[in-house]
């Protein structure tokens, strides 16, 4: 059981670190998307660096690992009967990890994406109302500002609150530790943000 909880843990974190973004960018318009835009090697970006198609596939593969990293944990589970309890927090820790690898991968010195799409992801899959009322959150705030990160900010945080009401302790737990960790990831965009200097993205 000991190695079964491990393997969680390395192999979501593992799904979580792959870069699809830096990768896209490199293999279609063969630049390092570090040295672009805000630097960020996220879906955002990725639409600054390489236009709407790469990024949406950013967000899609994005999300996709968080999805794979929890499917892949029901599988290692599979093999034992877990009680509940570790069950569903074993999916919640799958689920952390993969944010922390794509936040903090170890194959870029640890510096990754900000987590929103594989948070969301995750979030969708394991509560899927929650998951639903989050992107219909995000799509009003990003038609009215027209900018992403201010729509996964007040996407995280409401997501947070609802989780509160609709969610068990370990959704709320995973959304009470995902949202601050997003946030600090996001100090740079509320600087440009108060400065004037956070770039939209036009229709």
């Amino acid at each position: 059981m000991t190695m079964d909880i491990i393997s969680v843990i390395i192999l979501s974190y593992l799904c979580g670190s792959i870069p699809f973004g830096l990768i896209l960018i490199k293999l279609l318009k063969k630049t390092d998307i570090r040295t672009h835009g805000s630097g960020n090697i996220g879906a955002t970006n990725a639409i600054r660096v390489g236009g709407k198609f790469i990024g949406a596939l950013t967000f899609i593969l994005d999300a996709f690992k968080g999805v794979l990293a929890i499917y892949l944990a029901k599988i290692i589970m599979s093999y034992y009967e877990y009680d509940e309890w570790l069950y569903n927090l074993m999916l919640c820790t799958s689920a952390l990890m993969a944010v922390l690898g794509h936040m903090f991968p170890i194959w870029l010195k640890f510096k990754g994406g900000k987590g929103v799409a594989t948070a969301i992801a995750c979030i969708t899959y394991l509560e899927p109302l929650l998951g639903l009322f989050g992107i219909l959150v995000w799509n009003i705030t990003f038609f009215v500002s027209r900018i992403s990160a201010i729509a996964a900010l007040v996407m995280m945080i409401l997501m947070t609150i609802a989780s509160i009401f609709i969610s068990n302790i370990y959704i709320m737990a995973l959304m009470l530790t995902l949202t601050p960790l997003i946030i600090i990831k996001h100090i740079p965009n509320l600087k440009r943000i108060k400065e004037g200097k956070e770039l939209k993205i036009r229709k």
